[in-house]
């Protein structure tokens, strides 16, 4: 068959237009422009380069008849290891295989993000991966705050964000919920959360309430909350919840450990709370308490003062049932125990020095308190407190110390009064200070 040349020319142009409507872009790498080895659908992509404008900045430079229509108050960087794909009648690209986006302090990283440049929109989720699997959710930074989820929704010109399945880390403890709204001021509203200072990815313990609000850097507050352990409630309940969570020095409730002695019963250990009293001295108040009726109570302080001292002291009082009243066996068991460490600062006071080491109290305490297993198993407990002082340019010096040993299974306690030494050091009291020549035989002579 032979076509006339407007033939040819005719489906040589439609050949080209077909080409061109379904060209898509992705994949970018060093500055270039490389199409993917699979596309999305054609009604999906869409390339009318015609249709596009450019407000505003775009971290691809992309050429001048290529650009997404955007207004963003700040240039927005984005990235892809597998695709980058445009779609311009939508004003949306699409990010897939470890994807990062940057914009201002926000940074997200994740499997799957879409940018809506229209609406100011963005949306982040996990992929299946060979087996499956959902693998690189969203990793949500904002400053200095940081949370994973399962997918996030992110309106740029609101601040305002929806996340489902969050987890995130603050201070000290960890916050979890299914449904979370984040308000401009990063102010977040969890519905169906928990509190927990456990850093499992399912927590062994947590307080779990329908609603709660997180104020960064100044509080934590729930509505009402029950403790659970291993997923089962428990009879503790509160009303509501509120639990500092200021970056450095603050005070909050400290959470107890749970478990079972075989002698004691079921215990929760170390819950109390914490005071961050000033920039000198803090105090915990924690206690014990087990199934079976016996009770701890425990107070200790942190101190210090540059350039003068630090240390820390704790004192200890038990409460300890063993078994039953009416069973042979019954005991009831008083105890106390006493630990102070003291060290002085060699700036304080040059020439003197004072140092304390105290390890003192009953000797039947850490036979019934078992959550220490070194002390358990320690015999002997020893104390000592020391002080010195020495005279510059003097060749005499002070000492007095005192000691203390105790030991658990004889009972038997040794204290030592305070001894004093007094010592002078040795003097040539005929020793020439600008000596010349040869040593004189009475240059010699010594007192000790």
């Amino acid at each position: 068959m032979i076509c006339s040349w407007p033939v040819c020319v005719f489906f040589l142009f439609f050949i080209v237009q077909d080409c061109y409507s379904k060209c898509k872009v992705g994949n970018y790498a060093e500055g270039q422009l490389i199409y993917p080895d699979t596309l999305p659908s054609k009604d999906t992509i869409r390339v009318k380069p015609d249709s596009l404008l450019l407000t505003g900045t775009d971290s691809l430079n992309l050429p001048d008849s290529m650009q997404l229509a955007t207004d963003f108050k700040s240039k927005v960087e984005y990235h892809a290891e597998d695709s980058i794909i445009y779609d311009f009648d939508l004003g949306k690209v699409f990010l897939y295989g470890r994807a990062w986006m940057v914009y201002e302090d926000i940074r997200l990283d994740a499997n799957y993000i879409d940018i809506d440049f229209n609406t100011k929109v963005l949306f982040s989720s996990g992929l299946p991966d060979s087996t499956g699997q959902i693998a690189g959710t969203p990793i949500f930074k904002q400053g200095t705050e940081e949370f994973n989820a399962d997918s996030i929704r992110y309106n740029f010109n609101t601040k305002r964000g929806k996340i489902s399945e969050i987890s995130t880390k603050d201070g000290d403890s960890y916050i979890h919920g299914t449904t979370v709204k984040k308000e401009p001021d990063n102010t977040t509203y969890i519905r169906n959360g928990y509190y927990t200072t456990c850093d499992a990815p399912h927590p062994h313990f947590y307080l779990k309430s329908n609603k709660i609000k997180v104020i960064p850097n100044n509080k934590v507050v729930t509505g009402p909350a029950d403790l659970y352990i291993m997923d089962v409630p428990t009879p503790l309940a509160i009303p509501f919840g509120f639990f500092p969570n200021r970056k450095g020095r603050s005070s909050g409730i400290l959470f107890p450990q749970y478990g079972e002695s075989q002698q004691l019963g079921f215990f929760l250990r170390n819950g109390g709370y914490y005071l961050g009293l000033n920039d000198h001295f803090d105090l915990a108040l924690t206690g014990d308490i087990y199934s079976k009726g016996s009770w701890r109570a425990n107070a200790f302080s942190n101190y210090a003062w540059k350039y003068r001292f630090n240390g820390n002291v704790s004192v200890n009082y038990s409460n300890t049932k063993n078994s039953r009243p009416e069973f042979p066996d019954y005991s009831f068991e008083e105890a106390f125990f006493i630990r102070w460490n003291h060290s002085q600062d060699g700036k304080a006071r040059p020439g003197m020095s004072f140092t304390a080491n105290v390890n003192a109290g009953s000797s039947t305490f850490y036979q019934y308190n078992l959550s220490n297993a070194t002390n358990f198993l320690t015999n002997t407990f020893t104390s000592s407190i020391a002080w010195a002082k020495s005279w510059t340019g003097k060749p005499y010096n002070l000492s007095a110390s005192l000691s203390h040993s105790q030991n658990t299974q004889t009972r038997d306690i040794n204290l030592s009064l305070p001894a004093v030494t007094f010592n002078v050091a040795r003097q040539t009291p005929f020793k020439r200070k600008l000596a010349t020549g040869d040593q004189r035989w009475y240059e010699k002579l010594v007192l000790d």
